[in-house]
């Protein structure tokens, strides 16, 4: 090559790097034009506000968006884009990594993510959803729907989240589908040791191992939580938990379950600890230690039901598959007729306490015996299709009529108003119940309602004398029903 020919190599190199810059520098443009700088410090008292899907991919990834920061979702997003991203391969989790994780606050502010595509099959990632991995954080009032989430992992496939260390979820739900290849793979958490509370999820969930509707392995507390997916798997499959090391309580799933293996329950597919006011109602197949509300017991499950139809190779029944050495069974119920069990277990090693009863007597509530039909339970013929749910049976509305037969939140009252309007809301079941009230920038003002309460109409009364002029909106979040409201404030 002489002189001039190296000139024209060089000039044509030039082209192509200038030509590289403009690229990058019209994506990054667009990047920021649609987003990518949420606004605020992190803080608690201002914390970055992720407006849309350009703002979720930088959360927890820098130095200036570090994941021990508090976010705040300030509108829906719709995570379309994640489909055809990075190789097909779809969004990267936050926090993907033991080494990455995500120790921050998630505000969903009663906001949702939908349409969310993460496929992660060559083990590039060690934990797979939203969120990868958590430690210690927390996550609230978020919905992410219409989710596809895929990944080949040693622990940990959700739709929220991988894997949840030590960390809270809250008032959060899913739907979509979950599927892995391997184990623990829940339709909410792959894996828990935190906490659960008030969330729920009816995304369909196909796994190996440890896979459950709400969680594949929990070692964590968790209650007021439901599932409604199907739930497909091997070994230590369950409507709500696969595997379970730790107390679950007032929960219940209504999806079919199948297990190719061992240990397959229509609520959890094995367990090691305490289980109390819970029910199933999904069919249940499975090969060995198959029941319809348990396949194998080595815990304390009581004021339990379950009424789906069970089928399997061995240790079959209406109730536990196998209660074994440590397991203890108190004060629970199966329909034999629903279920096609005349047994409560297929294999009894230690206590085992519990009635097999007729339909009509399963949609009565004298036939629960020492269960408590006021704060707890309730049987209504238009509710649970006229079994036992979650709610307390006494009457206790000003009226005298029957609980509510749907959750609903109500226009405030005066609208607009100064400086004080009444919220009326109304739920159908007992549940937990956050009401709270946030600006227009979606950051909290207050907190009218944190607590559990009956099925009945409620109303509570908000007071803005320390707030400025201007909309507001309020969310309640129940059970498995959320909704948000504005309201104006003049002064």
């Amino acid at each position: 090559m002489n002189h001039r020919q190296a000139i024209q190599e060089r000039k044509k190199c030039m082209k192509l790097l200038q030509l590289v810059l403009v690229q990058v520098f019209i994506a990054q443009t667009a990047l920021y034009a649609s987003g990518g700088k949420p606004a605020g410090s992190g803080t608690p008292a201002s914390p970055f506000l992720v407006a849309d899907y350009a703002d979720l991919k930088v959360v927890g990834t820098s130095a200036i968006y570090p994941d021990s920061a508090v976010y705040r979702l300030i509108a829906d997003i719709d995570a379309s884009p994640s489909q055809t991203e990075n190789g097909d391969t779809g969004f990267v989790p936050i926090g993907h990594s033991a080494a990455t994780y995500f120790t921050g606050i998630f505000h969903g502010a009663g906001h949702v993510i939908k349409n969310l595509y993460i496929n992660r099959p060559r083990r590039d990632t060690d934990y797979v959803g939203l969120f990868g991995y958590l430690a210690s954080a927390k996550i609230d009032s978020l919905g992410v729907t219409n989710a596809n989430i895929a990944g080949i992992v040693v622990v940990g496939v959700g739709v929220i989240a991988g894997y949840n260390s030590a960390g809270t979820i809250v008032d959060c739900y899913s739907t979509g589908s979950v599927t892995d290849s391997s184990g623990d793979i829940g339709g909410l958490v792959g894996w828990s040791d935190g906490t659960i509370t008030n969330c729920y999820s009816t995304a369909n969930v196909t796994g190996s191992e440890n896979v459950g509707g709400i969680a594949g392995f929990s070692s964590g507390p968790m209650s007021y939580c439901h599932a409604a997916g199907t739930v497909t798997g091997s070994d230590y499959v369950g409507g709500i938990v696969g595997d379970n090391a730790s107390e679950i309580s007032a929960c219940f799933s209504t999806g079919n379950v199948t297990g190719s293996g061992a240990y397959v329950g229509g609520f959890v597919g094995g367990t090691g600890n305490v289980i109390t006011n819970c029910y199933s109602t999904g069919s249940v197949s499975g090969g060995n230690d198959v029941g319809s509300f348990i396949g194998l017991n080595n815990g304390a499950v009581t004021n339990c039901y379950a009424t789906g139809r069970a089928a399997g190779s061995s240790n079959v029944s209406g109730l536990v598959g196998e209660n074994y050495y440590a397991g203890t069974v108190n004060d629970c119920y199966w329909d034999r007729q629903t279920t096609g069990w005349a047994t409560g277990y297929g294999f009894n090693r230690n206590i085992f306490s519990a009635t097999g009863l007729n339909t009509a007597q399963m949609k009565d509530s004298s036939s629960f015996i020492g269960w408590d039909f006021t704060t707890v339970w309730s049987i209504n013929s238009s509710i649970n299709n006229g079994y036992p749910y979650l709610a307390p049976a006494k009457l206790t509305s000003v009226e005298g009529s029957f609980p509510p037969k749907t959750f609903s939140l109500q226009q405030n009252f005066p609208n607009p108003f100064n400086p004080t309007t009444t919220i009326r809301y109304e739920l159908s079941a007992y549940s937990f119940v956050t009401l709270k009230v946030y600006d227009v920038l979606g950051r909290e003002v207050a907190t009218l309602v944190n607590s559990r309460q009956s099925a009945r109409s409620h109303s509570v009364s908000f007071n803005a004398s320390d707030l400025p002029s201007g909309v507001y909106l309020y969310r309640i979040a129940a059970w498995n029903y959320s909704a948000t409201k504005k309201m104006l404030l003049v002064k």
